[in-house]
């Protein structure tokens, strides 16, 4: 098992890293004018990358998800066994633009994955 644990731990292909606009900062003069903007580029991974990674290291027997919703915000909880016990780990979710629902799921599969 310790094997499996290294082989989760080893960095992220960079094939699998994605980008992404975040935050954008308008430019401007000294008289105040919008010249032009700048951007905070995010990087990501898919959830699919997430549960790829565990079925490949872990197997898809060995692993799961379970998802909760407290005070408004989603958790996910990713468990792994190791040694017939099973770990789980947790993190919440943050919505997105786009389908937040399914943004805030799959943020927080990513997360707890981590």
């Amino acid at each position: 098992m310790q094997d499996k644990l290294k082989q989760l731990l080893e960095p992220t292909p960079k094939a699998e890293i994605k980008f992404r606009v975040g935050q954008v900062y308008p430019k401007k003069n000294d008289k105040g004018e919008e010249i032009g903007a700048s951007a905070r580029m995010l990087c990501y991974v898919d959830a699919r990358y997430v549960f790829d990674r565990l079925d490949d290291v872990i197997g898809p027997e060995n692993w799961c998800t379970e998802f909760k919703e407290i005070k408004g915000n989603m958790f996910c909880g990713v468990s792994i066994k190791i040694n017939d016990e099973w770990v789980t780990k947790w993190d919440c979710g943050t919505e997105s633009n786009i389908e937040k629902q399914k943004g805030e799921v799959s943020d927080s599969i990513k997360r707890a994955g981590v």
